[in-house]
C-alpha cells in the first residue's frame, strides 16, 4: 500500500476503547443471582453451561444478531436458555429473568479502559483527522454504551453493523465508515483488538491497520490479513501515528 497522508482514524469498540474482561464476572453474578433463588440451579453449573451454549450456538445466531436480523437480546436469550435447560430447567420465566439481569449487569459495569478517554480527545484535537468507530451489534445496545460512557459526541460518524446490514470483517462496513467522513481507504488507519474482525476486515477494505494485543496474543493463527502495527496500550497511538509513512 502506498504511503498516503493520514485523515482519518476507525475504531473498534469492545475489547479496544471499551473493557470486555468483565463478561465473566457478569455471568457469574446472574448466575448467582438465579441459584439464590431457585434449588435447581447450581450456579457454578450454569455458568459452565452458559459458556459453552454461547459459543456453540454463536456460529448459527451470531451473524443474524450483528447485522439486525433478529432481536437485540436473541442471542443472550438462546444462551440463556440452552444453559438452563442443561440443568433441566425450561421456564420461561427463569430464561426472561435471566436476560434482564444480563443486560442490567452488563450496563453497571461499562468501562473504559484508563488510556482511551485521553487517547480520543488527543486524536479529536487534530483538526486534520477524522474519527469514526465502527462497531458489531445490535443498534440500540452498541448505540447505548457510546452514551453510558460519554464519548460518542468525539466521533464524526458511529458506524453499527446492524443498522447497515453487514458486519466486520466484511469490507464494506469499513467503506460505509469512511464514506461517512469522507475519506478514502489509503488515507485511513483501522484501530481493533480482534484479529478476524478488525485486521482482516480493515485488510479486505485496504486500510491500514493497528492491532491492539493486551495480552500478548500470538499472531500465529491463519488470517486473511496482518497487522501493519501491534500495541498494547492505546497511549503509544498518537505517536505511532505521527511516525507512519504519510503522516502529517
Amino acid at each position: 500500500m502506498t504511503a498516503s497522508a493520514i485523515t482519518a482514524i476507525c475504531f473498534d469498540l469492545d475489547g479496544t476503547l471499551l473493557r470486555d474482561d468483565h463478561i465473566d464476572g457478569v455471568v457469574r453474578r446472574v448466575c448467582a443471582t438465579l441459584a439464590k433463588d431457585d434449588a435447581r440451579i447450581d450456579a457454578e453449573q450454569l455458568a459452565e453451561a452458559n459458556r459453552r451454549a454461547w459459543w456453540e450456538g454463536w456460529p448459527e445466531i451470531g451473524d443474524d444478531w450483528m447485522t439486525g436480523r433478529v432481536a437485540a437480546d436473541a442471542a443472550h436469550r438462546a444462551a440463556w436458555q440452552h444453559a438452563l435447560a442443561d440443568l433441566g430447567v425450561h421456564d420461561e420465566a427463569v430464561v426472561r429473568r435471566a436476560v434482564d439481569l444480563n443486560r442490567a449487569e452488563e450496563f453497571a459495569v461499562f468501562e473504559l479502559y484508563p488510556e482511551a478517554l485521553e487517547v480520543l480527545t488527543d486524536l479529536r484535537s487534530d483538526a486534520n483527522l477524522r474519527l469514526a468507530l465502527i462497531t458489531n451489534g445490535p443498534s440500540a445496545q452498541q448505540r447505548s454504551k457510546l452514551t453510558a460512557i460519554g464519548i460518542d459526541d468525539l466521533f464524526d460518524a458511529v458506524i453499527v453493523s446492524a443498522e447497515i446490514g453487514v458486519a466486520k470483517p466484511h469490507p464494506a462496513i469499513f467503506t460505509a465508515a469512511l464514506d461517512a467522513i469522507g475519506a478514502r481507504p489509503e488515507h485511513a488507519v483501522h484501530i481493533g483488538d480482534n484479529l478476524e474482525a478488525d485486521i482482516a476486515g480493515a485488510a479486505a477494505a485496504r486500510v491500514r491497520s493497528v492491532w491492539v494485543d493486551r495480552h500478548g496474543a500470538s499472531t500465529s493463527a491463519p488470517i486473511a490479513g496482518r497487522p501493519d502495527h501491534v500495541i498494547s496500550d492505546l497511549r503509544v497511538l498518537p505517536e505511532l501515528l505521527r511516525t507512519l509513512p504519510g503522516a502529517r
